[in-house]
């Protein structure tokens, strides 16, 4: 964004309307906010967020930005414009430790998809 906010910001928008808008809808997600150069997402069944991620991943994989995504499962509360709790407060900590372009997700999460997707998953601990 330093070098250069307006092709920054180009590719950006770029990325939501071919890749991110699309692939969160394809896996039954839904936007909930946009954070500046981020976003939340919510997904009604967590293997969905987790395949989600990783199809926006590879095919952000070419774009000069590079995503992180943290993924968590847990409560939230929904005031109808906006999510809150824990669940949420983690996946943004996950995300902040992911690596650049990667997914981190929590250990709940692992949980519940590992034996669902066909995926390799590495223990950072």
């Amino acid at each position: 964004m330093e070098a250069d906010e307006e092709a920054t910001l180009f590719v950006w928008h770029l990325a939501r309307s071919d890749t991110i808008d699309p692939t969160i809808a394809d896996h039954s997600g839904r936007i909930v906010k946009h954070t500046g150069d981020g976003f939340l997402a919510e997904f009604p069944m967590v293997f969905e967020a987790v395949k989600c991620a990783a199809a926006m991943q590879k095919e952000l994989a070419s774009s000069s930005i590079e995503f992180r995504m943290g993924i968590n499962l847990g409560e939230i509360m929904d005031n109808g414009e906006d999510i809150h709790g824990d669940g949420v407060n983690i996946a943004a900590r996950l995300e902040s430790i992911a690596d650049a372009g990667g997914i981190c997700i929590s250990g709940g999460v692992f949980d519940q998809v590992r034996k669902k997707l066909d995926f390799i998953f590495e223990d950072s601990r």
